[in-house]
Order: structure tokens, then C-alpha cells, then sequence
């Protein structure tokens, strides 16, 4: 009955709304790739933006000074209330179209990458532009990485184990001769001791081996197997 109403109730609960990553998109700047494309580009691009659920838009927004830098885009940034700010340079190579993509982080307080796309024509651009642009500013809120620990462990303990199983196979042996070459039998008792404690040692080292091995088995396949 308890199940029941914590299951009626988790399907009554309201869905949470999808988190919002507001971007300030500036004007892109043309640096001889005309006016008119660079026009059409900041429309597209607020447009593109607008219909992905994942961001929230602002713009365009045109500096107030010729070359903006970290220090305008971050007080951008802040008057907006935005996290990250998209910046846009067009222009013109031979017969080459070329976009150059700044994405500023206003939480790190830096630019966090700088991509260049570049066409033979406007059409061709627009898809490699377009996936470049949603990596870089998705790129500012995926989580942190943190390292393998999984697999870092399973090395630690390999290492062990492969350290254990020489000493202990070794101490057994070399015990074993000893008590086989015992003059008296305390002596012998003493290696026959011994070289059950290293018996010990190496089965414990072994365990650990395969156990260590497997980790290190396991995180790889999972990790080949991650998005």
C-alpha cells in the first residue's frame, strides 16, 4: 500500500522545467565577409538558438566599442545576467567563407575557446558552424571530470598483486628448500611456518591481482561504451 502511494505520488509530482543556459549572442562583426552576411548570420544564429530548448537568447547585442575584449564581453555579461556570451567574426579568403567563433564564460572570466569554420560557400558553412557553435557553448556546462578512480585503483591493486605473488612465491620456495635441508626439526618447523605464511601472501596477492585486473577491465569497457 506504502509503494502504491509513493508511486501515485512521484507520477503526480510536477516535471521540473528544463534548465535555461542564457547565452548573449553579439552581433557578428564583419571583417570583409559583407555586411549583409554578417547580418544574416546573427539572425540565423538567435533564431537557431531561440528553438533549442536548451538556451535561453539575448541579443543581438552590439558593443559599445569596436573591439570587444574579455573585459567587454564580461561586462556584457553581467548587465544581461547571462553565463556565457557568443561572439562572431565573418569574412572573406579568396572565394572562402570564414567564421571565427568566440565563446566567454562570464563564471571563469575568460574566453573558453576560439574556433574558426571555414566553406567554399555560405550553404556548405552552416552545418559545421552550427555543431561547432552548440559544442562550444555546451562545453561550459558539462560537469567536471573527475579521474578514473576506478581504474586507477584497479592499477594500484594490480601492481599489488603482481609485487605479493613474486615475494610470496619466492619466500615459499626458497622456504621450502630450507625445511627439505633442516638439520633439526625446529629448524624445519620454522621454514614449514614460514612458508605457510608466504603461501598466504601469495594467495591473497593473487586475489588481488585478478580483482585489480577486472576493475581495470571493467571501467574500459564501460568507457568505450559512454556517449
Amino acid at each position: 500500500m506504502l509503494a502504491l502511494l509513493l508511486l501515485l505520488a512521484t507520477a503526480a509530482a510536477p516535471t521540473p522545467p528544463p534548465v535555461l543556459h542564457r547565452v548573449v549572442v553579439l552581433q557578428v562583426v564583419d571583417d570583409g565577409g559583407g555586411a549583409e552576411f554578417a547580418a544574416q548570420l546573427t539572425t540565423r544564429t538567435i533564431s537557431e538558438l531561440q528553438e533549442d530548448p536548451r538556451f535561453e537568447v539575448v541579443g543581438p547585442v552590439t558593443p559599445a566599442v569596436k573591439v570587444c575584449d574579455d573585459l567587454c564581453r564580461g561586462t556584457i555579461a553581467g548587465v544581461k545576467s547571462a553565463q556565457l556570451v557568443l561572439a562572431m567574426t565573418a569574412r572573406r579568403r579568396n572565394h572562402a567563407v570564414i567564421v571565427e567563433i568566440l565563446v566567454y564564460d562570464a563564471v571563469a572570466g575568460r574566453t573558453l575557446d576560439i574556433q574558426t569554420i571555414e566553406a567554399a560557400s555560405i550553404p556548405e558553412l552552416i552545418a559545421p558552424l552550427r555543431a561547432a557553435r552548440d559544442r562550444m557553448l555546451l562545453r561550459a556546462f558539462e560537469p567536471p571530470t573527475f579521474p578514473r578512480v576506478v581504474f586507477i585503483g584497479g592499477g594500484v591493486l594490480t601492481g599489488l598483486g603482481i609485487v605479493g605473488t613474486s615475494v610470496g612465491v619466492a619466500g615459499f620456495l626458497l622456504n621450502s628448500n630450507r625445511a627439505a635441508d633442516a638439520d633439526t626439526d625446529a629448524a624445519r618447523e620454522d621454514h614449514e611456518r614460514l612458508q605457510e605464511r608466504f603461501a598466504v601472501v601469495t594467495v591473497a596477492s593473487g586475489v588481488a591481482l585478478v580483482a585489480g585486473a577486472t576493475m581495470m577491465m571493467v571501467d574500459v569497457l564501460a568507457e568505450a561504451q559512454s556517449p
